[in-house]
């Protein structure tokens, strides 16, 4: 008796099968159906031990804290579209009462979200603020585009190993592979509690965001 081999994953005659069965994956974990991998949030000894290990002074260190600060500002989801970033997704702004911000331009369609969903879980609709001291995410992703490579449209461009030149960083882009696995490189590079992922910004994003939420309710209430 003969066996094919039949790899029903990759091969091109499932392909419109395999994009059903996702879409499949994708409805019923929405309607919470379906087994869903949590990853786990930064905790908050972490979160400081990792913002002073940023390094603004080397252009590999500029590009984690900046890459960091757009995860966790704009609440975006791990690995999604990040290395088709380009320059021009992001733009810095000035609100009514001058201050500072950096949103994206341009929004995209992740594996949850396809078009049809509610626009307010838009990324464009985020907003990274200015911030006092020498950690400010705006004053960072500023110095960071000045040092990017002029002729290179990618957002996230490979470090050179000094700032001896202009431009810190060189004409190609960052891999793939290194981009996913930005949370776990640093973690084990700064002796984190844990190995993180890239996916363990958001949930920590949502909950400080829903700190914030919650104190500008008590806030208003108080005065009210």
């Amino acid at each position: 008796m003969n066996e094919k081999k039949v790899n029903i994953v990759e091969d091109v005659s499932f392909g419109s099968s395999n994009k059903v069965f996702s879409a499949l994956l994708v409805e019923l974990k929405r309607n919470s159906m379906a087994k869903v991998n949590h990853h786990p949030e930064i905790m908050k000894d972490d979160l400081q031990k990792l913002y002073l290990s940023f390094d603004l002074n080397t252009p590999k260190g500029l590009q984690q804290k900046c890459m960091f600060d757009i995860m966790f500002h704009l609440v975006r989801r791990g690995r999604e579209n990040v290395r088709e970033q380009t320059k021009d997704m992001f733009v810095v702004a000035v609100e009514s009462q001058n201050r500072r911000y950096v949103y994206q331009a341009v929004d995209e369609l992740d594996k949850n979200h396809r078009g049809n969903d509610n626009p307010q879980d838009s990324t464009t609709d985020r907003r990274m603020y200015k911030q006092l001291g020498a950690l400010c995410p705006v004053k960072s992703f500023e110095l960071y585009l000045l040092k990017l490579h002029p002729k290179l449209k990618c957002l996230w461009q490979r470090p050179k190993e000094s700032t001896a030149d202009i431009c810190w960083y060189c004409n190609i882009p960052v891999g793939k592979n290194t981009l996913g696995n930005f949370m776990k490189d640093i973690s084990r590079a700064v002796d984190l509690s844990k190995e993180y992922t890239n996916h363990s910004i958001r949930p920590m994003a949502v909950t400080v965001l829903d700190l914030q939420l919650r104190s500008q309710a008590d806030n208003a209430s108080f005065w009210s």
